[in-house]
């Protein structure tokens, strides 16, 4: 659903562009949000569980114009549903049903609002996801389906430079650390990208050093209210968390998890009043799913927190970013990842020095796929 106000936060950082200067480079897509988009074109026969080809229509639309381009993709599917999106996905659920129940109300009395209620009421099968999969294998194209969602995935692909640009909708992927993100694409080639390397530009990070504008930037986004906890903390946009989040730092702050249980030494008390204990607790496990949700490393094999997991904890404390017993067996994970060597069962326990650390730069990888449909990594 994205963070609201991110996107307008970035707009200091975006450019107008045109896929053709991409050509030979290597974009990674976040398929959910061509799925939903092209869905939205035959929403009612969605939603009445009739056969549509709305979202292989769009879809082949959107990869035709990544082929003329010259552009190669790497297409991320969402995967098994994240632990900490349980409540979340639940709320949705119901919220979805309603609007189908309205929708239904509205054709039946001849009122055109029940198109605006069949959009609200969309579900994505995973029938659906796998004909989308089928149709881009197909294709030759290489194909990811992350663990869990495909945001972590996308981020682990841009932040290791084994993909150039991510093609989304989707705002928060800049928050997963994405280098460079496509957005807002049309029918005609031309798009938005918005660069980490310019996040420098945006006044309301002009305060913070440029190593960490990005760090707190992720911080003030969960404090207001993200997909892992849409709550957030009462009384708190972005703008306001990163003013407090600056006279937080400047008191000594480092960390996210320190301004929270020292709030009384970092935040004014007319402020934090209005939070819940159970506000803050849910919003520290929240920023745990950016930094540790599982993704499959494309290098390794291996399937593992997209940050290691800090010296003193292991997987179980942090099984709301994702269970490694969800991907215990082998043949669990060759259902969502596809490709011709051994999986390694177990997270890689590396050391962090610190909350600013970045992942090592991993070499580009070249994923092909042969005539079955599997990926291969022979160029490791």
């Amino acid at each position: 659903m994205g963070i609201t106000g991110l996107y307008k936060i970035l707009s200091a950082c975006q450019e107008e562009e045109h896929l053709n200067e991409y050509r030979g480079k290597t974009v990674a897509v976040d398929m959910p949000c061509w799925i939903h988009r092209g869905a939205i074109a035959d929403a009612q026969n969605i939603c009445m569980g009739r056969d549509s080809k709305a979202i292989d229509k769009f879809v082949s639309k959107r990869l035709n114009q990544l082929e003329n381009a010259g552009i190669k993709p790497i297409c991320v599917f969402d995967g098994q549903k994240l632990p900490a999106k349980k409540l979340t996905n639940q709320k949705r659920r119901e919220s979805r049903a309603n609007a189908i129940k309205m929708a239904k109300e509205c054709l039946s009395n001849g009122d055109p609002k029940a198109y605006n209620y069949f959009c609200q009421g969309i579900t994505i099968s995973p029938a659906i996801n796998q004909g989308v999969r089928d149709l881009c294998l197909k294709r030759g194209l290489r194909c990811i389906v992350a663990p869990y969602e495909a945001d972590s995935q996308l981020g682990f692909l841009s932040r290791n430079n084994i993909v150039d640009a991510v093609l989304t909708e989707d705002s928060d992927l800049f928050i997963f650390e994405a280098t460079t993100l496509l957005t807002k694409l049309d029918d005609n080639g031309y798009c938005k990208s918005i660069k980490r390397s310019k996040i420098g530009k945006v006044p309301e990070l002009e305060p913070f050093q440029a190593s960490e504008q990005l760090f707190w930037l992720r911080c003030a986004c969960i404090m207001q209210g993200c997909d892992y906890y849409p709550t957030g903390l009462k009384g708190v946009g972005i703008k306001t968390a990163l003013k407090l989040l600056k006279n937080a730092r400047d008191s000594g702050g480092r960390t996210l998890q320190d301004i929270m249980n020292k709030k009384l030494a970092y935040i004014p008390a007319k402020k934090f009043s209005k939070w819940e204990e159970e506000d803050i607790r849910m919003i520290l496990k929240a920023e745990e799913c950016f930094r540790h949700q599982l993704i499959f490393n494309t290098k390794t094999k291996n399937i593992e927190p997209l940050e290691n997991y800090p010296d003193d904890k292991t997987g179980s404390d942090f099984a709301h970013c994702g269970n490694l017993e969800d991907h215990s067996n082998l043949e669990t994970i060759d259902a969502h990842v596809k490709m011709d060597g051994p999986v390694k069962k177990e997270p890689v326990q590396n050391k962090m020095d610190g909350h600013l650390k970045k992942e090592p730069v991993r070499n580009k990888l070249d994923l092909s796929v042969n005539k079955e449909g599997v990926t291969s990594s022979d160029k490791i």
